[in-house]
């Protein structure tokens, strides 16, 4: 009755990790979460990091509460991506979940060359007079010139 079973690696006084299963009477340790000696609890484990979503685990597994799961698993957003809409020739954030190659985490990379090739025609747009914008002219359209 002098050993338990430790949700995670045992720690020992000296920084080392030990097993989970320990008996009370070895060296000075801590068991960071969930120590059980009659029977192995439900643990909880993180599912989802980008929701940061816990679920329980298996018995002897994982975090001792749903509570101590969520501390330890926080959403962590996706790094923005970007890249050249080659429709108006901006530079654009990608929308979640797009996976297209288009989409890079370096935004100089992705939009320091974004420009519209010789043979395609701008012109300003002052419809919004507080934020004009550069539209993409179409064939046969007056007023057009190069992207810049």
């Amino acid at each position: 009755m002098n050993c338990g079973w430790c949700h995670f690696p045992i720690i020992y006084k000296n920084a080392t990790t030990g097993k989970r299963c320990a008996d009370i009477r070895d060296d000075p340790w801590h068991c960071n979460d969930l120590f059980d000696t009659y029977k192995c609890n439900m643990g909880w484990k993180c599912v989802d990091v980008v929701s940061g979503r816990c679920e329980q685990d298996k018995e002897g597994e994982g975090f001792g509460s749903n509570a101590t799961c969520n501390q330890y698993c926080q959403p962590h957003p996706e790094d923005p991506k970007y890249k050249c809409n080659v429709t108006d020739y901006t530079c654009k954030k990608c929308e979640s979940g797009d996976t297209s190659s288009a989409c890079i985490k370096d935004r100089a990379e992705a939009c320091d060359n974004c420009e519209a090739p010789p043979s395609v025609k701008f012109k300003c747009d002052r419809t919004d007079k507080q934020n004009p914008s550069c539209k993409r002219c179409n064939q046969g359209d007056q007023g057009c010139g190069p992207q810049k």
